[in-house]
């Protein structure tokens, strides 16, 4: 939340500047797979298809993290006071602003990012659809 009011800030400084604007790209789609199905080509193709374009993480380690943070938390032996405030909603909010860090650029060409997802994440695809439902 503070990267999108900081960046809020800054755009309005370069643009009057006429600098580099730092942005956010839209994400574009996410890819979901079990083994040897074809997610790599498909990637492989979205990136290819206009490098410049797009930004295509594979597996990404910040996205699970995201996804499975309480989810985690829930299953720890550690008792956490706050743990009842860790549910799914928190976990798409925590998911939303990853991907927004992740998608930062300020490269003008630069216009959507894609997601391929592993395999473990289809557990939670309710966060994913609470973080984004379109």
């Amino acid at each position: 939340q503070k990267a999108r009011t900081q960046d809020k800030i800054t755009q309005q400084s370069q643009t009057s500047l006429k600098k580099n604007v730092i942005t956010s790209m839209d994400t574009a789609g996410f890819i979901f797979h079990e083994s040897r199905c074809g997610s790599t080509l498909v990637s492989n193709i979205l990136a290819a298809v206009s490098p410049e374009e797009h930004r295509v993480y594979s597996e990404s380690t910040p996205i699970i993290n995201a996804i499975m943070a309480c989810h985690n938390r829930q299953d720890s032996k550690d008792d956490h006071q706050d743990a009842g405030q860790c549910n799914d909603i928190a976990a798409a909010e925590l998911l939303k602003d990853v991907v927004y860090m992740m998608g930062r650029t300020n490269d003008l060409n630069e216009k959507r990012q894609y997601f391929k997802m592993q395999s473990i994440a289809i557990e939670k695809i309710n966060v994913l659809t609470l973080a984004f439902p379109n």
